[in-house]
């Protein structure tokens, strides 16, 4: 990783810090890692999807991932 880092300070709900031991111990990868990526997933989200993740609607989260996930396979079958 030849960028700079910026140190954030986060505290997390004992089950979400369990949740995340476990995604870095079966992926093999650092807590660092995991949530620099899941970040940069998220902010570039379109706002809809965003307001689904945090439970600030009513549309379903998993739905909307799901769809977004086969929009961009298939626009990038079309390449």
């Amino acid at each position: 990783m030849n960028q700079k880092r910026v140190i954030l300070r986060a505290e997390l709900a004992p089950n979400a810090k369990t949740a995340l031991e476990k995604i870095c111990e079966k992926r093999g990868m650092t807590q660092l890692s995991v949530m620099s990526r899941l970040i940069l997933w998220f902010a570039s989200q379109e706002g809809r999807l965003q307001h689904a993740v945090l439970g600030n609607t009513d549309e379903d989260a998993a739905k909307m991932v799901m769809e977004e996930l086969v929009r961009r396979l298939a626009a990038a079958g079309k390449k």
